[in-house]
C-alpha cells in the first residue's frame, strides 16, 4: 500500500491520549511514527479495532464529517468548564472507532474505546452514536475516530435457550416494515422441496398435451402446499421448540406426498393423506394463534377463524377425496375446490385486515428462495444433460447457450426483486400469485432446454450412424462394418432416452415457455415499480413483451429450418439485449 508521509506532533498526540486510553509506552511509539505504514503497524500491534478505507476526494469526505466535528469542537468547550475531577472518570473501556482515509492508498482504522464516562460527556449524533473525532495527520490524509454505545438490551440479553412453547402475537400491524428473514427451520424445510420438485420432474417428463396436464395438476398442489406453510410460517413462526415439532410432522406429510408422487395420477391415497398430514399442522397452528387473539379481542380474530374454518374444510374435502379412488374428475374437483377457497380467504383477509398483512413477514425473501429452488431445478436438468451429451464441440457450444440463458433468467427476476411491495396490501397478493405461473413455466422451459440440448446431441449421433450405414451398404463386402452399422442402430432404437419425444413439441414448448417468463416478470417488474419510476420501467417491460413475440413466432420454425442450436444461440442473444435494456433501469 501507499507509504504516505505523515508526521505525530504533541498536539495530534493529546487528542489521540483519552479517547485511545494510550499508555505511556504507547505514547512514545506514536511519536517515532514517520508513514502511514508505520501507523497501520502501531494500530495491529496495540490490537486496537480497525478499518482501513481509501477516499479519491478527501475534502468531499471531511465535509461530510465537519458538522460533527463542529459538534465536538463545542462539547470540548463544555467540557473545560466542568470540574477537573470528572477527568477520573476516563479509565473504563468502551469501543470507539478510528479511521484513516486517503486520496491514494492511506487508510483509515477502528480503534479501542475510551472510557464510558468519557463517551457519555462527548455529545451524541443523530443514530444515538457518539460525533465523531476527526484530525489531520498530513494533506491527504487523516484519522476520523468513532464510538459505538453498546445496545443495552444486547447486554443485559446474554445468552438463553431457546422456549418450549411461546404464543404467537396475532396482531401483526404494529410490525409491517419491520426487518425479518428466513429461519434455519424455513430453509431446511424448503431443501426437502428441491428434492422432490427434482425427483417428480426426473420421472415424469413433459414429451406431449398429457404429461404436461399430469404434471401441471401435480404441481398445483405441490406449490400451494409450499405457499400455504410459508404464509404461516413467515408470520407466525417464533423458532420455539412446539413449531420446531409442527414442521417434523408436517415434513413427514410431505415426504409422504412424495413417496405417493410417482402414483398420484391413478392411485392417489398416499398422496391424499400426506397432504391431510401437512393441512392438520396447519390447522393446530392457526388455531393456537386464534386462542389469544379472542381472549385479547384483537381484530385479528375474524381473520384468524377464516384461515382456521378455510384449512378445516379444505382438511374435509380430501378426506371425502378418499371416497374417490377410481373417479379422477370428482377427486380433483374436490382438491381444487378446496385449494381455490383457500386462496380467497386468504386474498379477502390480507386485503381488509392489516393484522394479518404480508408486510410484517418475510415471504418476499421465501418466494426468493423457491424461485431459486425452481432455477436449481433447471440447473440439475441442464447438468445432467450436460453429463449424458458429451464433449464434442458443437454440443459444448449448445451447453453453454444453456447456461446463458439460465443465467439471463435468474438475471431479470432477481435484478427487479424487492420485498417492499408486501407493505402495499392489493400488490403484494398480485406479486404473490403470479409466482405460479412464473414458477410453472420455469419448470417447463427447464425440461424443454434439456430436451433441446439432448435432441441436438442425439440428431448429430444419428447422422454419423447413418454415414455409417450408407458405408456398409456400399461395400457389402465389409461384414464387419454392416453388423457393426446394425448392433449401433438397434441399440440406438432400444436404449434411445428421447425415442419416445416428440421434437416439434419440445421445440414449441421451449419458446412458449420462454415468452411467457418474459411477459410474467413484466409484469412482476411493474407491480414492484413506483409511479416516479414508470417510464423506464414501462420501456423495460415493452422490451421483455416483444422479446415473448419473437419467440412466440419462432414456434411456426422446424427442426429442419432451425437446429438446437440456432435456438438456443437466438434465445441467448435477446436475452442477452434484454439484459443490457435491464440495466438502463
Amino acid at each position: 500500500m501507499g507509504d504516505q508521509k505523515i508526521r505525530i506532533t504533541d498536539d495530534i498526540v493529546d487528542k489521540l491520549k483519552d479517547p485511545l486510553l494510550l499508555t505511556d509506552e504507547e505514547i512514545l511509539a506514536l511519536r517515532v511514527i514517520k508513514d502511514t505504514d508505520d501507523l497501520i503497524d502501531f494500530f495491529h500491534q496495540t490490537r486496537r479495532m480497525y478499518s482501513l478505507k481509501i477516499h479519491k476526494a478527501v475534502p468531499n469526505k471531511k465535509r461530510e464529517i465537519a458538522p460533527a466535528e463542529a459538534i465536538n469542537q463545542q462539547q470540548k468547550q463544555q467540557q473545560q468548564q466542568q470540574q477537573p475531577s470528572e477527568k477520573e472518570e476516563k479509565q473504563e473501556t468502551q469501543q470507539p472507532e478510528a479511521q484513516q482515509s486517503a486520496n491514494q492508498d492511506e487508510k483509515p482504522q477502528f480503534l479501542e474505546p475510551p472510557a464510558e464516562q468519557t463517551l457519555q460527556k462527548r455529545s451524541m449524533t443523530a443514530g444515538g452514536d457518539m460525533a465523531p473525532i476527526v484530525i489531520d495527520l498530513s494533506e491527504n490524509v487523516y484519522l476520523e475516530i468513532k464510538f459505538y454505545l453498546p445496545d443495552e438490551e444486547d447486554e443485559e440479553r446474554g445468552p438463553s435457550r431457546r422456549p418450549i412453547f411461546m404464543l404467537p402475537d396475532p396482531d401483526l400491524s404494529d410490525e409491517i416494515g419491520e426487518e425479518t428473514s428466513a429461519t434455519w427451520l424455513e430453509l431446511f424445510g424448503d431443501v426437502f422441496y428441491v428434492g422432490i420438485l427434482a425427483t417428480f420432474t426426473h420421472e415424469h417428463h413433459i414429451v406431449d398435451q398429457e404429461q404436461l396436464g399430469i404434471y401441471a395438476s401435480w404441481f398445483v398442489v405441490m406449490w400451494w402446499t409450499w405457499c400455504a406453510s410459508a404464509l404461516y410460517s413467515s408470520r407466525y413462526d417464533n423458532a420455539d421448540v412446539v413449531h420446531h415439532i409442527y414442521k417434523v410432522i408436517e415434513l413427514c406429510g410431505l415426504v409422504g406426498m412424495a413417496g405417493a408422487s410417482s402414483s398420484f395420477w391413478e392411485n392417489p391415497r398416499g398422496f391424499i393423506i400426506g397432504y391431510m398430514v401437512m393441512k392438520a399442522v396447519l390447522l393446530i397452528e392457526y388455531s393456537v394463534v386464534l386462542i389469544p387473539a379472542i381472549i385479547s379481542g384483537s381484530k385479528a380474530r375474524t381473520a384468524l377463524f377464516g384461515y382456521v374454518s378455510a384449512h378445516a374444510l379444505a382438511l374435509l374435502l380430501w378426506g371425502i377425496s378418499l371416497l374417490y379412488p377410481d373417479d379422477r374428475g370428482s377427486r380433483f374437483g374436490l382438491w381444487y375446490v378446496s385449494i381455490f377457497m383457500e386462496v380467497v380467504v386468504h386474498m379477502f383477509f390480507m386485503k381488509t385486515n392489516e393484522q394479518v398483512s404480508l408486510g410484517a413477514s418475510h415471504l418476499g425473501e421465501r418466494f426468493a428462495l423457491f424461485t431459486i429452488i425452481v432455477l436449481g431445478e433447471n440447473c440439475m436438468g441442464f447438468i445432467r444433460t450436460v453429463m449424458e451429451t458429451g464433449t464434442e464441440t458443437r454440443v459444448v457450444i449448445a451447453n453453454m447457450f444453456g447456461l446463458v440463458i439460465i443465467f439471463l433468467y435468474f438475471f431479470m427476476y432477481f435484478d427487479d426483486f424487492s420485498k417492499e411491495v408486501l407493505s402495499q396490501v392489493r400488490m403484494s397478493q398480485l406479486w404473490m400469485y403470479l409466482h405460479f405461473p412464473l414458477h410453472l413455466c420455469q419448470v417447463a422451459f427447464g425440461i424443454a432446454l434439456s430436451d433441446t440440448i439432448s435432441i441436438y446431441a442425439e440428431g448429430g449421433a444419428a447422422a454419423l450412424l447413418e454415414g455409417v450405414e450408407g458405408t456398409a451398404a456400399e461395400h457389402s463386402t465389409s461384414t464387419l462394418i454392416e453388423a457393426l452399422a446394425q448392433t449401433a442402430s438397434a441399440v440406438a432404437s432400444e436404449e434411445s432416452p428421447l425415442s419416445h419425444i416428440d421434437p416439434s413439441y419440445v421445440y414449441k414448448s421451449f419458446w412458449v415457455a420462454g415468452g411467457l417468463i418474459l411477459i410474467l416478470n413484466a409484469l412482476i417488474k411493474l407491480v414492484n415499480t413506483e409511479v416516479e419510476g414508470a417510464k423506464m420501467a414501462s420501456i423495460v417491460c415493452t422490451a421483455r413483451v416483444l422479446n415473448a413475440v419473437i419467440f412466440f413466432a419462432l414456434t411456426s420454425t422446424s427442426y429442419e429450418t432451425l437446429d438446437g442450436l440456432a435456438m438456443l444461440g437466438i434465445m441467448a442473444a435477446c436475452l442477452g439485449v434484454q439484459a443490457c435494456i435491464d440495466l438502463l433501469d
